[in-house]
């Protein structure tokens, strides 16, 4: 498995949790719908480390962080973002998505009001990998 790999099965896991709840914003885009709660989710590798070395083939083992980013209306309360928070947090954290991929843990943070209309709630959800490479 590789990067691009992990992103599309983490990427299509949450597509398929979080369905029609609100619209998601992919990578670095703007917002679908201006004025409505929305989610964004995006992808990055952090570390990597060789994990075995076996003649010509080296496993490698590879870390990242899933960040969905919950955007709720200023002054709306808690309620809305604290709902999405446990549908990211019940259904993508202790996860094993294939042999190679699975996420392990999730932590919430709650940035509060960004100045333009938002509360924003952020969930990263750890995850790693391996690959082989010869």
């Amino acid at each position: 498995m590789n990067l691009r790999q992990a992103r599309a099965a983490l990427s299509s896991l949450f597509a398929s949790v979080w369905g029609q709840t609100t619209p998601i914003t992919w990578d670095s885009t703007l917002p679908p719908t201006p004025g409505t709660a929305f989610v964004r989710f995006t992808v990055q590798e952090t570390t990597s480390k060789l994990d075995t070395w076996t003649g010509s083939d080296q496993n490698w083992r590879h870390y990242g962080i899933a960040a969905v980013q919950i955007f709720v209306r200023a002054g709306s309360g808690t309620a809305q973002a604290d709902d999405l928070v446990q549908l990211v947090r019940f259904n993508l954290m202790g996860k094993r998505i294939s042999a190679e991929l699975s996420t392990y843990e999730a932590t919430v943070h709650d940035d509060g009001p960004d100045g333009h209309g938002w509360d924003q709630t952020r969930v990263l959800v750890r995850f790693q990998y391996t690959q082989t490479t010869t």
